[in-house]
């Protein structure tokens, strides 16, 4: 009896390898048959030992497969259409292809394990992981919500790539932690979330500035015309886009295309692109500002442009008309200069190897040391340059020398005291 009891026990232990695969009553009611065998077995006369064992492998080889469509069942559930393994729910992911690396980095945090199954143990092992991902390879991935990743209905016609993503069963009231720098407050088992961060768990990242739930500054990668990382404000249900902001101390000479696409240097010198900008003018908001920020706040500068529209590549992002420009400054001394020379109707975007503005003689990208929508002011003015916000500080630059010199409308950026507060020059979309 003890070996029949043996090979029975055996393959319920065997069943239990199942465990994660099964779906519904299935894996029960194949443990509850393996049982019945064994308690049958054990009431049954004893024969020699070598028929005994013969029979007993008999019997439960006819009872495994009275019973093969529930173990095929179990089987097929790896690669089947089984909605459950292990109490995890499984739904078809999507994303469009143009954010497979947004997705990559936000969404799927990369395992190693030994197989599927052991990616599970892990998951179910780790409170923060929310999840699992299986590619078109069966390479296996932690899964965390973010707006990249559609699931189930919410994939869209563009989003053609496609990943099984199973969920891990639970809720808030497991949660001791939360993540993206949020704070669980243990009273109602809840997290607050980091500016830019939202979801149960401050694991969903923003898409865009709208997407923000918590005031503040945060830094998104933005998917426009391409995907760019750049800076969101947010504050009392209005938010700032920024578009770019030079320190004074970095070099801005770029390429036409870096222009185009969007670069960053560091947090305080970025470049959203002029595709980017050309698709938030379109389709967001039309109204942009310029300031100049001290860290003395007795000093400011804003200029702000109602119904800027920019054209596209193929006119060269002119800037064709915009409705009202108006100027706040303090003191107000530094608004009694004639300022719209920053954005002017009608010029077109130059760089150091697209010379598109309207000066004949000069290339004034090059003496500028950077990208703008330059104007050939020299009748006026008798200096070529009157507005060059993504210049440098005289103190960056060679002795005896404005070439790539910061210039901006209304104040002096070689001896005016209030430079020595200066902080940085932005221009941000706001709504």
């Amino acid at each position: 009896m003890r070996g029949c009891q043996s090979v029975v026990m055996a393959a319920i232990g065997y069943s239990r390898h199942f465990h994660l695969f099964s779906t519904g009553g299935r894996q029960h009611e194949t443990r509850k048959m393996l049982i019945e065998v064994f308690k049958k077995s054990a009431s049954e006369p004893q024969a020699p030992s070598p028929i005994r064992a013969l029979g007993c492998s008999v019997k439960v080889s006819l009872k495994m497969l009275l019973h093969l469509h529930v173990l095929v069942a179990l089987l097929v559930g790896v690669h089947g259409d089984t909605r459950t393994y292990h109490n995890y729910t499984r739904e078809t992911g999507c994303y469009a292809p143009a954010d497979s690396t947004l997705v990559k980095s936000n969404c799927m945090d990369p395992r190693e394990p030994r197989s599927f199954l052991h990616c599970i143990s892990l998951c179910s092992a780790n409170e923060w992981c929310r999840g699992v991902v299986k590619d078109a390879k069966a390479k296996c991935y932690y899964y965390s919500p973010c707006s990249y990743l559609k699931l189930g209905s919410s994939c869209r016609p563009e989003d053609t790539e496609k990943v099984n993503v199973y969920r891990k069963p639970g809720n808030v009231s497991v949660m001791t932690g939360c993540g993206a720098g949020g704070k669980y407050n243990p009273g109602n088992k809840t997290c607050s979330c980091q500016p830019g961060w939202s979801g149960v768990y401050c694991d969903t990242a923003a898409r865009s500035c709208e997407d923000a739930k918590t005031s503040g500054s945060f830094w998104i990668d933005l998917r426009l015309a391409n995907v760019v990382r750049t800076q969101c404000e947010v504050s009392s249900g209005e938010y700032k886009l920024h578009a770019f902001k030079n320190d004074g101390r970095s070099y801005h000479n770029r390429s036409w295309q870096d222009y185009v696409r969007g670069y960053r240097i560091d947090d305080s010198n970025f470049w959203l692109g002029l595709d980017n900008m050309h698709y938030v003018i379109n389709r967001i908001t039309n109204t942009l500002r310029i300031e100049v920020s001290f860290v003395n706040s007795s000093y400011s500068l804003i200029w702000d442009y109602q119904g800027v529209y920019i054209t596209s590549a193929q006119f060269h992002y002119t800037i064709t008309d915009y409705l009202t420009m108006q100027c706040r400054g303090n003191p107000n001394s530094f608004c009694g200069y004639n300022i719209p020379k920053c954005l002017i109707p009608g010029v077109s975007f130059s760089t150091i190897d697209r010379d598109n503005d309207p000066d004949l003689l000069d290339d004034l990208a090059k003496t500028a040391d950077a990208g703008w929508w330059f104007q050939d002011t020299s009748i006026l003015f008798g200096n070529k340059l009157i507005c060059n916000p993504l210049g440098r500080l005289p103190s960056e630059l060679a002795a005896r020398t404005n070439k790539g010199k910061l210039i901006l409308p209304g104040l002096d950026t070689e001896r005016g005291e209030y430079m020595k507060s200066f902080q940085h020059v932005s221009m941000y979309f706001y709504k």
